[in-house]
């Protein structure tokens, strides 16, 4: 007669893991950069990030203890051995100062220290354990500038300037001007889509721009992406370009795909304090949620591929031609075929940061 351990399936620890938040960082007031265990001793070294403008210092405090002020960001939070079961707890409250004096609200970070004696009275045998608890700091590898690799010169910079500088007058947000600046954009290049030559591969943004729009050459999704980025960037909007394609194999002869290439747009929005997702190539200028406002690409590629979810998207295309925008349900978006063919669940994307 088999036994339950007899029947049991072997199984294995399959961890959800996820980047999303090093791909789509935030302005923090204050970030922790990294939580290190010190290399001498019981403890945790932080590593601190802000946003503040004129960054000054830190101001720390520990358990209530007079603030002491740090430049460089590194709080080292120590434990001392005792030899006894009871856990020791450290409160570590931090505020950002400004050259001019200005302090951010106070962030606490809670580190507890659970001595091996603990465990033990209890007839456990365990290590000592460090264990980061209550905290309002969020871990951030990334910072935004991290994912702005487009840096125009001011040759380019001046060129935007004078060509869109005028378009962005009266613009609220970040995503407005993006919005101003791709509606003219997809007007100039409408009549010249197509496959482009090597030559526009291997020419600079406004170049490939002016060589379009002269009749010389032809434009696709990369063309698209790297214009409106390298625009974007030139007028003080952050942006970024995000490929994608799901390379299956290759005989030698032929490639295989399980998804085909594409190149699309985020930008950063400081009044939303999020990315937001534009893509010039299917005229879209936004993707939203009730409630949320504008969304990011993943979040897109999220709801888009998630049965019912679909329903609560919807998106602002533009009409080139026409110069109309139209704000549609997803479900009846003229733009729908599109975007299910390269933003499908199968396709892999491709952020690029600094090294």
């Amino acid at each position: 007669m088999a036994t339950v351990t007899d029947t049991k399936p072997k199984t294995e620890i399959i961890p959800l893991q996820s980047n999303y938040w090093e791909l789509y960082p935030r302005r923090e007031e204050i970030a922790l950069a990294s939580v290190k265990q010190v290399s001498e001793g019981l403890g945790v070294l932080l590593s601190l990030r802000t946003s503040v403008k004129d960054f000054a210092h830190y101001l720390c405090s520990q358990n209530g203890e007079a603030p002491q002020e740090s430049g460089d960001g590194e709080v080292t939070v120590r434990f001392r051995r005792l030899g006894d079961a009871k856990p020791q707890h450290i409160t570590t409250e931090i505020q950002a100062v400004s050259v001019s004096g200005e302090k951010t609200r106070p962030h606490k970070i809670t580190i507890g220290y659970y001595p091996k004696e603990l465990y033990a009275a209890s007839g456990q045998t365990a290590p000592n354990w460090v264990i980061v608890g209550n905290t309002d700091l969020a871990l951030s590898r990334t910072t935004v500038e991290d994912w702005i690799v487009d840096l125009p010169p001011e040759e380019d910079r001046a060129y935007a300037r004078e060509r869109w500088g005028g378009l962005l007058e009266g613009c609220r947000s970040e995503h407005e001007k993006a919005q101003a600046l791709a509606r003219s954009i997809m007007i100039a290049l409408k009549p010249h889509g197509g496959i482009p030559s090597d030559v526009m591969r291997a020419s600079p943004p406004f170049q490939q721009f002016e060589r379009a729009i002269s009749g010389q050459d032809r434009v696709w999704c990369g063309n698209h992406a790297a214009i409106f980025s390298w625009a974007c960037n030139a007028l003080g909007v952050p942006a970024r370009r995000i490929g994608m394609n799901h390379p299956y194999g290759s005989d030698g002869d032929h490639n295989l795909l399980l998804a085909e290439g594409h190149s699309t747009t985020e930008i950063f929005d400081e009044t939303l304090n999020r990315w937001v997702w534009v893509d010039l190539t299917f005229n879209v200028l936004g993707v939203y949620l009730p409630d949320q406002g504008p969304v990011n690409m993943a979040e897109m590629v999220q709801n888009l591929n998630d049965g019912g979810r679909i329903r609560a998207l919807t998106v602002v295309e533009f009409d080139p031609a026409s110069g109309e925008e139209r704000r549609l349900p997803a479900t009846e978006s003229r733009k729908k075929a599109s975007l299910f063919h390269y933003f499908k669940r199968d396709q892999q994307f491709r952020y690029t940061r600094r090294s």
